[in-house]
């Protein structure tokens, strides 16, 4: 993020507040989407996600999830992995929000 703002804080703050923001309705959508096995929506979610953790800088920790989310197609779809999947994303997530709370604070 710093790379990016080219040391704008004030750039900063509001993509943090941004991410703080969206991350936990992006996060939601995805849930909906896996308990109604909505394969298209939980792809697109997937792809978003990318997005917004991207402009952060949080790809390493959050692509190997996304990545496989983006990817699940019907033959592949499997819900107890999937389930684990979202899980583990949740706690990055909760993790990521709370670091940019952190930070803001």
């Amino acid at each position: 993020l710093h790379n990016l703002s080219q040391g704008n804080t004030q750039f900063e703050k509001t993509m943090l507040e941004q991410f703080v923001a969206q991350l936990p309705e992006e996060l939601s959508l995805l849930k909906q989407a896996i308990a109604t096995e909505n394969i298209a929506a939980i792809r697109s979610t997937a792809h978003s996600l990318k997005t917004t953790v991207s402009f952060i800088g949080l790809e390493e920790h959050f692509y190997p999830i996304l990545d496989q989310l983006e990817k699940v197609e019907e033959t592949t779809y499997h819900p107890t992995i999937i389930a684990g999947q979202f899980n583990t994303l949740k706690q990055l997530c909760i993790q990521a929000v709370q670091e940019a709370i952190n930070i803001l604070l």
